[in-house]
């Protein structure tokens, strides 16, 4: 009986403790200054927390940490797994102008099922590159003005699950965003909404946007909506109407590249209300584009000013000139053989053009798309082909001798696994820009830039080549090619097949110094320069220095310390392992630290 009694009163001792604890919790922030952390809890230790504690804010008050200037030195947030059990009713300007914060962990914590205010909530958060706020419970929520104003950094935020049924305000919302390449928007509930001014402002990465579940019948301020973007596709549905709209000044501003979807294309004249519905054609111009209209790429070329257009739209059949389907794979395009002039052995083509709307098309092949066309001097928006879904690039600009200057830094190459022939030919070329090109999956590059004679120096230092097997007279008859830039990403360990590699490239010199050697022309010296010792044709071009293990901006005798330091302890924390790898064989080993000792012993790598 004592025993049952004991027991008893052990339980009813915990229960009261635990209730008590309950009780005692409570939600608070708390920033310390000597890791710059900003950390949301739920518990009772508030009391026991070093650095400075505060309150949640209620309503329309703002917190705390931004009254009093903590934010501008947050560089880090952190929600704690006891913040789960928190229900804040207002987010209102949590990370307001945390224009250092480079992180927010444990934000799955955040329930936010009983907050109505997020406006301002992640406002010009510049330096925040990652952001998961697909958990977030947001059926109550009203308010979501500024909600992402300016996280400049943000390539996706998936707003995908979001409930917005109740919510008034999304004026400025994605304000600023530039760096967003894409927005899922289907499943916003804009019935309620009455102002969405400035949403999309300065979303200069966004090329198309479907608001097609959008109800905007009670909204009326769309002023700057769309302005100043690189929007060229904006599609709307039954739900879209300006009926009660009365502001809307230049609700299109600046949106050169809007096109609706029956090809009216963007007026300076018409940059209000008056254009924001979908386009009729010439008799009722819009700027917007029907979703269940479809939509197809193709080419146009027209022989009165021998120019060959790119679109995606539904107005194939009344494009006047010829229309072609794009080709695929390792198949001419059409207009190759429609075209091809066998005695001049050229194609008649002098300029290119890629329409706004070819901005929505994802071809998978761009063999031999511009081959023969030793009369094209112009390339007109460029920007506007989306190439991450291209797996062949082999002949794109073969002996398009006309051309002078090439930017292609706008290409995604992710997925591209032949580039022979890609500027074969090309001898007009003073200069080309490849620096976004990502070669990773490529395995083939033989004669890429084969007798580009006047380029006097290439930038391939974002080039990796693991997997290229065939190089073959890639750089040949580059005659003036002085420079050639590689980073540790250049390799030839899989190529088998590198013949002429470099065959009449008698103005090529290494950046040791090493010059050009008719016995040296295949793969051999396909690296980076280290002088007579290890002689390259190439000049490598790092964002750290070889051998400065150390980090400190010099090669010296403790950089030898610190790699000898790290293979013994496997403790990469104070040094670079990229500039570590000394001698460039993608390891860091022992004969790594006899590079270093030897180049500091003659200076000579």
């Amino acid at each position: 009986m004592a025993r049952k009694l004991l027991l008893l009163s052990f339980t009813l001792v915990a229960c009261l403790l635990g209730s008590l604890g309950a009780e005692a919790a409570e939600a608070y922030a708390n920033y310390t200054p000597e890791n710059t952390t900003l950390t949301f809890y739920y518990d009772n230790l508030r009391s026991s927390r070093t650095g400075t504690t505060y309150d949640l804010n209620t309503g329309t008050q703002s917190p705390g940490w931004i009254r009093d200037n903590t934010n501008v030195h947050v560089t880090q947030a952190v929600f704690d797994p006891s913040f789960a059990n928190a229900r804040p009713t207002t987010t209102l300007y949590w990370f307001y102008e945390m224009t250092h914060l480079q992180s927010i962990s444990g934000i799955s914590y955040l329930n936010t099922s009983n907050t109505t205010i997020m406006s301002g909530m992640f406002f010009d958060c510049i330096g925040l590159k990652e952001l998961d706020v697909s958990h977030f419970n947001t059926a109550n929520v009203t308010n979501m003005k500024y909600m992402f104003y300016a996280c400049q950094q943000l390539t996706s935020i998936d707003v995908s699950h979001f409930n917005t049924a109740n919510v008034t305000d999304m004026s400025n919302m994605f304000d600023g965003c530039n760096a967003l390449s894409s927005l899922d928007l289907s499943s916003f509930n804009t019935a309620n909404v009455t102002d969405m001014s400035y949403m999309f402002y300065y979303c200069i990465g966004l090329t198309s946007l479907d608001l097609s579940s959008f109800n905007t019948a009670n909204v009326t301020n769309m002023e700057w909506m769309f302005a100043s973007s690189n929007l060229s596709t904006i599609y709307v549905g039954d739900g879209w109407s300006t009926d009660a709209v009365t502001s809307s000044t230049e609700m299109f501003g600046y949106c050169n590249y809007l096109t609706g979807g029956m090809g009216t294309a963007f007026d300076y004249s018409h940059t209000n209300k008056a254009y924001a519905h979908i386009d009729g054609g010439p008799s009722n111009p819009g700027y917007f584009t029907d979703p269940s209209a479809v939509a197809e790429a193709y080419a146009v070329y027209t022989q009165n000013n021998t120019t060959l257009t790119f679109y995606y739209d539904n107005l194939r059949d009344i494009r006047p000139g010829t229309t072609y389907d794009l080709n695929t794979g390792n198949n001419y395009p059409a207009w190759f053989y429609n075209l091809y002039n066998v005695i001049e052995d050229i194609i008649p083509v002098t300029r290119v053009v890629f329409y706004s709307s070819f901005a929505g098309a994802r071809p998978t092949s761009t063999f031999n798309w511009f081959n023969s066309m030793s009369n094209l001097t112009t390339i007109q928006g460029i920007g506007f082909l989306n190439t991450e879904e291209v797996t062949t690039m082999n002949g794109m600009f073969m002996y398009c001798t006309g051309l002078k200057r090439l930017n292609l830094s706008s290409f995604n190459t992710g997925n591209v696994t032949n580039m022979s022939n890609m500027f074969y030919g090309c001898s007009g070329l003073t200069s080309l820009d490849l620096s976004g090109f990502n070669t990773a999956k490529v395995t083939k590059m033989d004669d890429m830039f084969y007798e580009c004679s006047g380029l006097s120096s290439l930038d391939l230092s974002s080039f990796n080549t693991a997997k290229v097997q065939s190089a073959y007279s890639v750089f040949r008859g580059c005659s003036n090619l002085t420079t050639i830039y590689v980073s540790n990403g250049w390799s030839t360990a899989a190529i088998e097949y590198s013949t002429n590699m470099f065959t009449g490239c008698t103005s090529l010199v290494g950046g040791n110094g090493t010059t050009y050697d008719a016995n040296h022309t295949d793969a051999e010296y396909a690296r980076i320069d280290r002088g007579p010792n290890n002689p390259g044709y190439f000049t490598g071009k790092f964002d750290y220095i070889p051998g400065d293990v150390d980090g400190d901006g010099q090669v010296k005798i403790a950089d030898v310390t610190a790699l000898i330091n790290y293979l013994l302890s496997g403790d990469a924390s104070a040094i670079n392992l990229q500039a570590a790898d000394v001698n460039g064989d993608g390891q860091v080993k022992i004969a790594d630290v006899t590079s270093l000792i030897n180049y500091l012993l003659s200076g000579n790598w």
